[in-house]
């Protein structure tokens, strides 16, 4: 995490200045509280760091009247959001008089109102744009520019995730929500012409399958859970970096269309923008399809078959949207305006090529040699 905020305050630092450095130090500091903490009063603070950070960026471009609109529809659902994280605090602290997350197992064995969990993990869900809500997530995508959504879309996600998994939950509730998620978010990107909305109802899907992993897999194979989150934020971010180099010349909204015949302009960032959306969707041979086949496997071993059904039929509708992508890249002839307005504009620099290679060669080495991730993830499972 440390890494990669360093990584885009670096690449943000020439046009960006020194108070959203700061909001995105503020958003790193609450992710680490999530982290540590084992308190719920401090994981209270820890989300409200990143949720008035998170607001702050969402609505950066004040000129503009998307940027306002998904402002404040973040900040009205984060509102009741919280309120929700602090109704459910308040009941476990009336059911057992402490507020650390050690007292919560005592909870979970005893005959006491279930209704804590279910609001304490709905708060977590709108952050994880899980479904019943992450109705929020394509207007708040669309108005966001590249450099802040790959931050929010990463970094404050990883950290709910490991906050789930410290909650150490198996409820049946989650299932539902993650196959749900699964399903609104594959169907819900199949008729997308924005490539940021596309993304949103993908991110949907993607939580959607973490989810699952939590609340199947938290008792036998966790590895698996981290695996697929670390493969799926580490192609996010590769997506929306190579993304903010497509729009030098575009439209910053990028509707499909306008992808069309990019491969005449740069074959090599085209290459790559198609390799790491197609792992993203799971086709093999690339790190995505490793990633879901672990997933498939583990879940149809712990005899959970319906869900295992799902989650292949709904993985192969996904691969269609994003196959749809490389047609669009290749196959699809553009208008003389955006064929004439790209030749006329700058070619990229070297940092899109570089980068765009090492993103290319990640994915790779992580499908020949996988073993090694498997091992630290082990490591990290036993530590936490």
């Amino acid at each position: 995490m440390i890494t990669s905020m360093f990584i885009l305050i670096y690449y943000m630092d020439r046009k960006r200045i020194i108070d959203v450095n700061g909001l995105f130090i503020m958003l790193l500091i609450g992710s680490l509280i999530l982290i540590i903490s084992d308190d719920l009063i401090s994981i209270y603070v820890g989300l409200e760091l990143q949720t008035f950070s998170s607001l702050v960026l969402i609505s950066n471009g004040r000129s503009s009247l998307r940027n306002s609109e998904a402002g404040l529809k973040y900040f009205t659902l984060g509102s009741l959001s919280s309120g929700l994280f602090l109704l459910g605090m308040s009941l476990i602290y009336f059911y057992s008089g402490e507020l650390n997350i050690s007292s919560l197992g005592e909870l979970k064995y005893n005959n006491t109102n279930n209704l804590w969990q279910v609001l304490l993990f709905l708060s977590l869900f709108f952050k994880l744009s899980i479904f019943p809500v992450h109705f929020w997530v394509p207007d708040v995508y669309e108005a966001i520019d590249y450099d802040f959504l790959a931050l929010i879309g990463s970094i404050p996600k990883i950290s709910i995730i490991i906050l789930l998994i410290k909650l150490s939950t198996t409820l049946q509730f989650f299932t539902w929500c993650g196959i749900f998620s699964i399903i609104v978010g594959t169907l819900g990107a199949i008729n997308q012409s924005k490539i940021k909305r596309l993304l949103a109802y993908s991110g949907i899907s993607q939580m959607g399958f973490i989810i699952i992993c939590v609340a199947v897999l938290i008792k036998s194979n966790l590895q698996v859970a981290f695996l697929y989150s670390l493969i799926y934020f580490i192609s996010l971010v590769c997506i929306l970096g190579l993304l903010s180099g497509f729009i030098r010349f575009i439209n910053k909204n990028l509707f499909l269309s306008e992808l069309s015949g990019f491969q005449n302009i740069n074959p090599l960032l085209t290459t790559s923008f198609l390799i790491i959306i197609l792992s993203i969707g799971g086709l093999p041979p690339l790190m995505g399809f490793v990633s879901k086949w672990f997933i498939i496997s583990n879940i149809i071993l712990n005899d959970y078959l319906l869900t295992g059904l799902v989650v292949i039929i709904f993985s192969g509708i996904a691969i269609f949207y994003y196959i749809r992508i490389g047609r669009v890249l290749y196959f699809q002839n553009s208008s003389s305006y955006l064929s004439w307005s790209s030749s006329l504009e700058s070619k990229y620099g070297e940092d899109i090529n570089i980068s765009s290679g090492i993103f290319i060669y990640s994915i790779l080495f992580i499908v020949l040699n996988v073993s090694w991730l498997l091992l630290l993830l082990d490591y990290l499972v036993i530590n936490l």
